[in-house]
């Protein structure tokens, strides 16, 4: 969100009516809200409050009118003192990035507080705090929430050990089987989110599902299993499947090869086939071999 604070002419009208406040953009926000509720309340009909007229002129007027007609500013001023936390308790909330995408998500989730209440164009910080000054809750049992959702936010990050194979070499080709086996297994789960090429993809992807540990250690060993379905499909691409029987005696001669040689039964056959190409099948060249 974008709005200037100082020499703000659109706040001029909102300003009159609590002239003691400072009207900075989170005090704005949570103004709206509060009002806003006011409004469907006792269905004053006040249009400057619906979504699309945020930060408008419209909006500051019927704030403003309503903190006039229902005789607001002191109990505004009151429920702002008891209720908006100090900037300092909320600095450990990051801007951008899995902390704050996974925040919103614990807030809808355990407070019943889903974003959509939130005015638009705020960025996901802004949307946090927006929540949260939202709770209708004294400031301590805010603090307490806080701190239990920093908590929360710190122990969830130690699930990230659990995912050091994807790191350990073909990365990229590691997240997009991860991609495929989610497509198939979760696919509702993935509506909002991109195509995985790297750990952190995943991980972002992972904050806001409820998985439990056993869930997700199960899914990293189907993800290796789907790794290796597509490396086995790829191995076999541009060669065609032959089928054939051997008799009992020369099926014990190809098994005892691949014990000695530590092969497959394809990697013997294929360079069976090769030497006899090459050298003939009595160990002398053939006519047409290569010099």
């Amino acid at each position: 969100m974008t709005i200037t604070i100082f020499n703000d002419s659109r706040r001029a009208t909102l300003r009159r009516e609590l002239p003691d406040w400072t009207l900075d953009d989170r005090t704005v926000t949570w103004l709206w809200m509060v009002l806003r509720d006011i409004d469907r309340e006792q269905r004053l009909g006040l249009t400057g409050l619906d979504n699309d007229k945020f930060g408008m002129q419209a909006m500051y007027q019927d704030m403003a009118a309503i903190v006039r007609r229902c005789g607001l500013a002191n109990p505004l001023h009151d429920q702002r003192t008891t209720q908006l936390l100090n900037a300092e308790d909320l600095q450990w909330i990051e801007k951008r990035g899995r902390q704050i995408n996974w925040l919103i998500h614990e807030i809808e989730k355990k407070y019943e507080t889903p974003r959509s209440e939130c005015p638009p164009g705020l960025n996901q910080r802004e949307a946090a705090v927006a929540l949260i000054d939202s709770w209708n809750i004294p400031i301590t049992d805010k603090q307490r929430r806080l701190a239990r959702l920093k908590s929360d936010w710190n122990h969830h990050l130690e699930l990230d050990r659990h995912y050091a194979w994807f790191k350990n070499g073909k990365e990229k080709q590691k997240c997009e089987a991860a991609w495929d086996w989610y497509q198939k297994e979760h696919a509702r789960s993935l509506h909002a989110s991109a195509r995985f090429s790297k750990l952190h993809d995943i991980l972002f992807f992972l904050d806001t599902q409820d998985f439990s540990l056993e869930e997700r250690q199960f899914h990293i060993e189907k993800i290796k299993q789907e790794l290796k379905r597509q490396q086995a499909r790829a191995n076999l691409k541009d060669k065609k499947q032959s089928n054939f029987a051997l008799s009992e005696e020369v099926r014990d001669q190809l098994e005892g090869l691949v014990a000695q040689y530590g092969l497959t039964r394809r990697q013997i056959i294929e360079r069976l086939i090769r030497n006899a190409a090459i050298n003939g099948l009595d160990g002398e060249r053939a006519p047409d071999a290569p010099t």
